[in-house]
């Protein structure tokens, strides 16, 4: 945080610490309640400031389709481009690298289609291997 201009408070480390021991991604509603669970005071636009400020730092990622966040696990900078697997059953997600040639072709899309510079952002959902255990309810 402290490289990307930001100082180090309670609150980003109450964040933090509740995304890094997630297995899935986490609405910002549900990254509330966890640090609120824990004794610690934070109001809910406080958690959608700190989650933007880290998306932009690269420590955190948006996971689209899961509708919420997920801690960076992936060392290196990323934060452009990134892969990730997410299970369509539980939400559980798993950061993955990406290859140069698919970042080059979403980039040359992009290009074609007139857009400007961007990012490229995969979601692969699929069944994780917990759940594809797990019996049939």
């Amino acid at each position: 945080m402290r490289t990307g201009g930001l100082r180090i408070t309670r609150p980003r480390l109450a964040v933090i610490r509740a995304l890094e021991g997630a297995e899935s991604a986490l609405s910002p509603n549900s990254l509330h309640s966890r640090i609120r669970a824990e004794g610690q005071k934070i109001d809910l636009v406080s958690v959608y400031r700190i989650l933007s400020a880290l998306v932009e730092l690269g420590l955190v990622h948006r996971i689209g389709s899961a509708d919420g966040y997920r801690a960076c696990t992936l060392g290196g900078d990323h934060s452009a481009h990134g892969q990730h697997l997410v299970c369509s059953s539980c939400l559980r997600t798993l950061e993955s690298s990406i290859s140069d040639a698919v970042v080059s072709e979403g980039l040359r899309a992009a290009k074609e289609a007139g857009y400007a510079s961007g990012a490229v952002q995969v979601e692969i959902i699929a069944v994780c291997p917990k759940c594809q255990a797990s019996p049939a309810d």
